[in-house]
């Protein structure tokens, strides 16, 4: 019974962080952070700027 019940408390556990989670705003990188990972992966030859496709 003990097994079940620690079972059961870390069930509610992980119900409770899933909520915490949930009740967050969706998170959008600034234009200015998605023009410098841009500017990485193209210089890498990584991204052509046309829709991310592999230059390798």
């Amino acid at each position: 019974m003990a097994e079940a019940e620690r079972q059961f408390d870390q069930l509610l556990h992980l119900s409770d962080a899933a909520a915490l989670l949930r009740a967050h705003p969706e998170y959008r990188a600034s234009e200015s952070m998605i023009g410098a990972i841009r500017a990485v992966l193209r210089s890498a030859g990584y991204w052509d700027g046309e829709g991310g496709r592999s230059l390798q």
